[in-house]
């Protein structure tokens, strides 16, 4: 978007001071992230949410998950209308589920285990709160209502799943940057955990109020509200170690020429990678290379075989 439209963008759908504090400002004070001016507006959105998620403490630290605990993917569209790359990732979800309960959420059973407020609904329907949003309010919901574990229906999962303590993300990297310190592509939770009861009421109170994401990664931002105004939450996500430090990496790479050695320490290294529905992977270059994406269809093939 233009220097000039992104100004008005945030004037006519946030207001004035969203439009100083992230279109204009970042532009004319080197020291003045875009970040900040984000994390400002959404504090402002809804200071009860924030009061309140102030005052929380544990009463208890959280307890330890079921290895029967319920996983979470959502495809509104169904099992049948999975693009190639989302289908293998969910079969290779289904491979590694161990004794857990995979539950695919869709259009069609979505109310069977998610209550949305009309305007959510409406909003949605209408086109207004995309798949992906709708998707970030889902998640909240059921990990709040009922706990297990959230994956995105675009993780590729290498080994078996193991349940952690009352909370665990994916942790990829030291830097103190917000959204490194957790992923929301992969969540597990005790139900009943408040974070996930405040970052559902925000993001219900926030399209409530507007019609537009201030950003696509809006959840995670709310994320970092909630890291930063909550001793127990920041203290509980400080002491996830790293993990998966190459969840991202694969997004881009998998249509490169494959070099085994780093395939084998994707493979090792790593439980979970990210990949995309929204572009198309090759399983050879124009070379007629194997692509690292090729490299992981053999690798998935030959372990449904010996499975």
């Amino acid at each position: 978007m233009r220097w000039y439209k992104e100004i008005f963008y945030f004037a006519w759908h946030f207001g004035l001071r969203a439009m100083w504090e992230i279109a204009i400002c970042p532009r004319l004070f080197k020291s003045q992230a875009r970040s900040n001016g984000i994390l400002s507006f959404l504090e402002r959105v809804s200071e009860e949410r924030m009061n309140e998620l102030r005052s929380k403490t544990l009463k208890q630290e959280l307890g330890d998950l079921s290895e029967e605990c319920n996983i979470w993917v959502c495809w509104l569209q169904g099992e049948a209308n999975m693009p190639s790359t989302i289908k293998m990732c969910y079969d290779s979800l289904l491979r590694n589920k161990g004794r857990h309960k995979v539950i695919l959420i869709t259009n069609d059973n979505l109310n069977d285990y998610v209550s949305l407020p009309e305007h959510i609904i409406s909003k949605h329907d209408n086109g207004i709160i995309s798949n992906p949003h709708y998707s970030d309010i889902i998640r909240c919901y059921l990990l709040w209502k009922y706990g297990g574990i959230w994956i995105d229906a675009a993780i590729f999962v290498l080994n078996r799943i193991e349940v952690k303590k009352g909370f665990f993300t994916l942790r990829i990297s030291d830097v103190k940057s917000f959204n490194i310190k957790w992923a929301i592509q992969y969540m597990m939770s005790e139900k009943g955990f408040y974070l996930f009861d405040f970052l559902y009421e925000y993001l219900v109170e926030y399209w409530r109020l507007y019609n537009k994401p201030i950003d696509y990664l809006l959840l995670d931002y709310v994320f970092e509200l909630a890291y930063r105004n909550n001793s127990d939450i920041k203290r509980i996500i400080d002491e996830i170690p790293l993990n998966n430090t190459d969840l991202h990496r694969s997004r881009y790479l998998f249509n490169e020429k494959c070099d085994e050695n780093v395939f084998q320490q994707l493979i090792q290294n790593n439980t979970f990678l990210s990949l995309t529905w929204r572009f198309n992977y090759d399983t050879i270059t124009k070379d007629g290379a194997l692509t690292y994406y090729g490299r992981l269809l053999q690798e998935f093939e030959d372990k449904k075989n010996n499975h």
